[in-house]
């Protein structure tokens, strides 16, 4: 496992929802180095106008952007209810969610690319952009939203002009900008839950060429996770001290942004924005099941199956049948944080046929969350972690056009990353692992403490050439090199507080051997596209991309499993070669706009989290993927317009190891599907103006909804590690005045109250069990929003 893998693929959950929480929240992160189309306006993207975008760093019709594109404005986010970066997966087929930690740590799986460790300290696959400046910590992988202009997510390699780990694709957040003229917002609601959320803006000039933005939002949610604790604890068991048995989900977030712009000259633009973020919450809202290990001959652990609901887990605890309730002993409604904290700069020169653009962008994260392992009333182990990360990015860019054909973007990035993770086994006072220690009255923590540099310098270049009136060639490519130094000592600390890591009291240093290490890689990603436009705007695409995403380290837990030869601490950097064709046309004078992309994915070492027993490890396997995707938007008449789209995803990771070699077996291996990739997805909305409303305006009847078809929260592919498909509703009821400065509306989220699992964490051989998330039962929210 990744350093903190097997301890990290739990904890290093919050790491993310740092960024989360602090990006979403704070969503300054970044500012764009291409100007966004600010000038479309709400009222356009909302009344079903196309969406221009800037996938290939310049503003584009998504209809004639030749990849697989999904792009949401501000106007529609809202009308859909979007409130963090969680509820694009919702939107997009082909995009799922990879969990952790109760949902406390998520980062975005496309198209079957998708990385299972939840080491904080590591980058994944996807990469998240928030204003055209790269968030390098997965923390920042999904955060609250607001104030945004639109959302651009970009299936498929994107290395060549986003560069860093782009190897699936890339999710683009873009905020609202300062304008020239006096504007704002205030909204307010209130919902299930006691959940509470305000959210503004102010925009406007402060002189003739100086203008700036204030953005803020609060978000707080009461508990949803019912505690019954002490039920089904089958024997006496102290809990730890002083609180316990807490209900949990609660979460309270405070977030600003503030931009100030500037027209230094007629061609020089600067824009400095700063943001900073809080999130805090509780224990991680797991609850339990019971999880039977399934073992071969030769003492392998080869699999896990479910028992019936009510059987006991193999610490005799029987959980509760209600997924909406929890019976845990560590579990406290507060205490923990996830914190942001960012400063970027954005230049723009313009020169007689081209642009410079840089991006200079520092963000800071810090957090601290702990999670029940057992997720029960047992007082057996917590998994705790307190982490820290600063990084700086950036990039310069030319690009320009040459007579008019020719379009052209060359650059240079560079980024540093420092992190400083702590993570590791909390055994509170009175736990069974303490006693085990022969430390049962007073606790113990085994904590990992893990040091990494991650330093990156690349160069790039892209160029569009019309070879003829309706063909265009694409080729590009970009250099990366990467230099990691990594650094792990694990030792025992003295227990001072229950529900925290501890590191003032060192009791016994060096519980496993001290391990430093360094790699030097040199990779290089690639595209070659053909693009055909017809001469009523159709578009036919095919093209070639070559993907890259550089190697890092694994570590043990403070237990020293897994069992790691020197040699498989680093593991190597991953390459994906995609082929995909595709078209995207408009019909009805644009009142039906339709794109669709078939694909193939070549994976060469694609990194394996692997996850045995209570530890994992990444080795590097073979995978291919291939698939399909639809996607549907039209308008009806004057009152309906909505959108449909599908994704068939066939993922396949070639001889993983599902059992550890023993000395008398060799490893079992086995195909399997990544986690978190469901092979079918779907989603739709309607939005419906209904001929009549009160007070005049508008009263329109809304609806979306989504089906995602079964996944494995395991690379091993066990039975007890497979969940069922779902369907999700949401429905609402939206009336804006008749001069659309006063917006009403009521929301239900899973209307019919679909029960599903978001993600679980097998530990059988541990406790018999699986810490498992149940969906949020049907919630409903009502919101007044005032535009000025």
């Amino acid at each position: 496992m990744n350093v903190l893998s097997g301890i990290g693929a739990l904890n290093a959950g919050v790491w993310l929802c740092t960024t989360a929480l602090v990006m979403g929240a704070c969503p300054a992160f970044a500012q764009s180095v291409a100007e966004p189309p600010s000038d479309q306006s709400a009222t356009e993207a909302d009344s079903g106008a196309e969406i221009l975008v800037t996938a290939n760093r310049r503003e584009q019709s998504v209809r004639d952007v030749a990849m697989a594109v999904s792009a949401y404005g501000g106007a529609e986010l809202a009308r859909l209810n979007v409130e963090s970066g969680v509820d694009i997966v919702r939107l997009t087929p082909g995009v799922f969610l990879s969990n952790a930690a109760a949902g406390q740590s998520q980062q975005y799986s496309i198209r079957g690319v998708t990385q299972n460790d939840f080491n904080d300290i590591f980058e994944g696959p996807i990469a998240v952009y928030y204003d055209d400046t790269y968030v390098p910590s997965l923390q920042g992988q999904v955060f609250g939203t607001f104030d945004l202009e639109r959302v651009e997510v970009l299936k498929g390699p994107q290395g060549t002009l986003f560069g860093k780990n782009a190897t699936g694709g890339l999710i683009h957040f873009i905020p609202r900008q300062p304008t020239n003229q006096f504007e704002g917002f205030a909204e307010i609601s209130y919902g299930s839950f006691d959940t509470v959320r305000g959210e503004g803006a102010i925009s406007g000039p402060l002189s003739d060429d100086v203008r700036a933005r204030a953005s803020v939002l609060y978000s707080r949610q009461g508990s949803y996770l019912q505690n019954v604790y002490p039920a089904g604890l089958a024997f006496p068991s102290a809990p730890p001290t002083p609180r316990f048995g807490e209900d949990l989900g609660k979460e309270d977030m405070l977030a600003g942004r503030l931009q100030i712009e500037a027209d230094v000259t007629d061609r020089l633009n600067l824009r400095l924005a700063g943001t900073a973020a809080r999130l805090k919450l509780g224990t991680a809202p797991y609850t339990s099941r019971a999880l039977v290990p399934v073992f071969n001959a030769a003492g392998q652990h080869v699999g896990t199956v479910a028992p019936p609901a009510g059987t006991p887990d193999g610490l005799g605890f029987v959980a509760p049948l209600d997924h909406q309730q929890t019976a845990s002993d560590f579990a406290r409604g507060d205490g923990y944080y996830l914190r942001s904290y960012d400063v970027s700069l954005h230049t723009n020169l313009a020169f007689d046929g081209f642009d410079l653009i840089a991006v200079s962008s520092y963000k800071r994260f810090e957090k601290s969350i702990a999670v029940d392992v057992d997720g029960g009333a047992v007082n057996f182990l917590a998994l705790g972690t307190a982490n820290s990360s600063d990084s700086f990015t950036q990039e310069i860019r030319l690009a320009g056009e040459t007579d008019g054909k020719l379009s052209w973007a060359t650059g240079a990035f560079f980024s540093s990353v420092s992190a400083d993770s702590n993570i590791g086994f909390l055994a509170p006072r009175n736990s069974l692992f303490a006693e085990s220690l022969g430390a049962g009255p007073v606790g113990v923590d085994l904590i990992n403490q893990v040091t990494f540099k991650n330093t990156n310098y690349s160069v790039f270049a892209q160029v569009d050439y019309p070879l003829s009136d309706h063909f265009k060639v694409v080729l590009g490519g970009r250099l990366i090199h990467e230099r990691l130094r990594y650094s792990f000592a694990s030792s025992i600390f003295a227990n001072t507080d229950d529900y925290a890591i501890d590191t003032d009291v060192l009791l016994v240093p060096g519980i496993q051997p001290s391990t430093s290490n360094r790699v030097n890689d040199t990779l290089w990603a690639g595209k070659f596209a053909l693009e055909y436009r017809s001469g009523d705007g159709s578009l036919i695409y095919a093209s070639i991309n070559r993907g890259v995403k550089g190697g890092a380290f694994n570590g043990k837990l403070p237990d020293n499993s897994p069992p790691l030869q020197p040699s498989e601490i680093p593991y190597g950097p991953e390459t994906l070669y995609s082929y995909e064709l595709g078209a995207k046309t408009a019909l009805f004078d644009n009142l039906l706009r339709l794109s669709a992309a078939v694909f193939y994915y070549d994976y060469k070492d694609y990194q394996t989290f692997a996850l045995q027993n209570a530890s994992g490890i990444i080795r590097n396997n073979d995978a291919h993927v291939w698939g399909a995707e639809v996607d549907a938007q039209f308008t009806i008449g004057e009152r309906l317009r909505g959108g449909l789209a599908m994704a068939y995803t066939k993922a396949t990771v070639e001889n993983v190891a599902i059992a550890a070699a023993t000395p008398t077996a060799p490893a079992v291996l086995a195909d399997v599907r990544p986690t978190f990739s469901p092979r079918f997805q779907l989603s739709g909305n309607l939005a419906y103006e209904l001929p009549f409303a009160p007070l005049g305006g508008k009263l329109s009847l809304l609806t979306d909804g989504s089906y995602i078809s079964s996944f494995y929260d395991n690379i091993r592919n066990f039975a007890g590690q497979r969940h069922d498909g779902y369907a999700l509703v949401n429905a609402g009821l939206a009336w804006t005045s008749a001069d659309a400065a006063w917006t009403l509306k009521f929301y239900v989220k899973n209307v019919f109250e679909a029960q599903y699992v978001e993600t679980a964490f097998d530990v059988s051989t541990l406790c018999g069990c699986s810490e498992i998330q149940y969906s949020k039962p049907r919630r409903w929210t009502v919101s007044l929003r005032k535009e000025f």
